[in-house]
């Protein structure tokens, strides 16, 4: 009789919990405590790198004066562009009386040709001659990089500064290729990069100076908003620090922490750095929160914790101007506890998550403008419970064992005229299993449907979309108005008596005001569809704030 008292005990615990949960399904956990927003306002970006192009210069030519009739075209010095194909570019000149400034347009055409097609430095000439037969020589200098000086006074060690070695030695230098090089020595933190191009000894070469100097070596930000929970403190306030090369290999060690105004915390301590010639990113990190709840459910005298070691690799697939993709391989290993002391029960859950992700942005001139935004992630993942968990869950929910879910974020900021903009923005995720609620997708909250509570409506599957028209009054200024709406399926597979999908919209307005260094926001919403907030109380309208100084 002895044996079987704690299997009683434990189904006596588990039948309390799981009417519990039917009865409450909106009490807060940590897995959707831990999906509240936690990433500090980011810093400013890095500047590009400023790229300065040294031209010989050349003497104007003359108009008018003798012409000659010519009838062919030969080309020297061209390897990138097939003779044809060159010539092809000057053939509705055959067969015309030319000027010597004439004959010179030709070899401009030539050497913008090279210039569209990303050849930095590469120039067409006329070498001396005289044209007997009516034949034409051209002479193509396509701009080889011969030498690359390094200026390296922010005093990083050669690892770090390794992607200078994707500069082709002794070939036509193109400006996708530079581009990429300069703009990954630009990521290093607390590093600027400044280049010149200059023409080298030889004829027809290239040398490239590139000076990499320190920014600063500790910076940070600190912020205040009201994006937390009502039962864990709504009001928040954190900080992050960032330490720049700390071992002088483009490498960065971050600590953010945050608390709210009722018994949450939060903690996270990441490290990341470049490898090889392709600037690879391996980065590391360990979170942790903890949490009490309080106001309806303080009689629950619950609390919890979630604590989160990730580790993963970033590269750069893409570096331009214009664009910009990447791709990252991670991996995580959640922990997560809830206990109610007043039931005595505890549940723990374990994850072990790998993600394959594809980020990127890119500018375009459809209309006045453009830029966009696009992430995409697949999850590979398992939950496991404890014993008295598991035997709840699979008369329940059903979560626990092997899950994949997949998610897309889109955004494109339309120019309207000038002072006028349009952001759009689309998320959405899809699940082949019911989810726990750290891994579900949530339709409201600061930035979600801003009509809602922060974790308001979460599902294993779901959309959102939004548009926001925004109005740059003033240097630093600028109202929005929005419109926010979603729709969530509760459960892959329904196990309640309830409806499984939740539809939210809103609409509503806001204002921000930034310097480099300070900036607030707040917006307004109203709730636009007919449902009720159910995981806290309802506020109509609903107000978001957000201060952050940067230092």
């Amino acid at each position: 009789m002895h044996r079987l008292k704690p299997l009683n005990d434990a189904l006596i615990a588990g039948a309390l919990a799981l009417a519990a949960a039917q009865a409450c399904a909106a009490t807060p956990d940590a897995g959707q405590i831990s999906r509240e927003p936690r990433s500090p306002v980011p810093l400013a970006s890095p500047s590009s790198p400023a790229l300065k192009v040294d031209k010989p210069t050349t003497d104007s030519v003359p108009e008018g004066g003798p012409t000659v009739v010519v009838s062919a075209f030969e080309l020297q010095g061209n390897t990138v562009f097939d003779t044809p194909t060159l010539q092809a570019l000057l053939a509705d000149e055959l067969g015309r009386p030319l000027t010597f400034a004439d004959l010179t347009r030709l070899a401009a055409r030539l050497t913008r040709h090279y210039r569209d097609a990303g050849y930095l430095v590469a120039r067409a000439y006329l070498p001396a001659q005289e044209v007997n037969d009516g034949v034409l020589r051209i002479a193509v200098l396509e701009g080889r990089l011969s030498q690359v000086e390094l200026m390296n006074a922010a005093g990083l060690k050669p690892s770090a500064l390794a992607a200078l070695g994707q500069l082709p030695a002794d070939q036509p230098l193109q400006a996708r290729v530079l581009d990429q090089t300069l703009l990954t020595l630009a990521d290093l933190p607390g590093s600027q990069v400044q280049s010149t191009l200059r023409p080298g000894q030889a004829l027809g070469a290239s040398e490239l100076l590139v000076e990499v100097s320190r920014t600063r070596g500790v910076e940070g930000s600190a912020d205040l908003d009201n994006f937390g929970s009502t039962y864990t403190g709504e009001y928040r306030a954190g900080s992050s620090l960032y330490w720049n090369n700390p071992l002088a290999l483009g490498d960065q060690l971050s600590l953010r922490v945050q608390v709210s105004n009722d018994h949450l915390n939060y903690e996270r301590l990441a490290y990341q750095l470049p490898l090889g010639v392709y600037a690879t990113r391996l980065g590391v990190a360990v979170s942790n929160m903890s949490y009490r709840l309080g106001k309806d459910f303080s009689s629950l005298d619950a609390d919890g914790r979630s604590q989160v070691s990730s580790a993963y690799l970033r590269q750069g697939l893409l570096r331009s101007i214009d664009a910009n993709w990447y791709g990252q391989l991670q991996f995580d290993a959640k922990r997560l506890r809830d206990s109610v002391d007043s039931t005595d029960t505890t549940t723990h859950q374990r994850l072990r998550n790998w993600v394959l992700g594809l980020n990127g942005d890119w500018r375009d001139g459809l209309g006045a403008g453009g830029s966009n935004t696009l992430l995409l992630n697949l999850t590979v993942g398992k939950l496991s419970l404890d014993a008295d968990s598991a035997a709840l869950d699979a008369v329940s929910a059903q979560t626990a064992g092997d899950f994949n879910k997949f998610e897309l974020a889109l955004q494109r900021v339309q120019f309207l005229r000038p002072g006028w903009s349009l952001a759009l923005n689309l998320r959405g995720q899809a699940a082949d299993h019911n989810l726990p609620s750290v891994e579900k997708f949530a339709l409201g909250g600061s930035q979600g449907v801003r009509a809602y509570p922060q974790g308001e409506a979460l599902g294993d599957s779901g959309w959102l979309a939004s548009a926001e028209l925004r109005w740059n009054l003033a240097p630093g200024w600028q109202l929005q108005a929005f419109g926010d709406a979603g729709g969530v399926k509760l459960n892959r597979q329904p196990w309640l008596d309830e409806d499984n999908f939740r539809h939210l919209s809103g609409l509503g307005l806001g204002a921000s005001w930034g310097t480099p260094r300070l900036a607030v926001s707040l917006s307004s919403a109203w709730a636009t569809s007919s449902e009720s907030s159910t995981s806290q109380p309802d506020r109509r309208p609903r107000l978001w704030a957000q201060a952050s100084y940067a230092f």
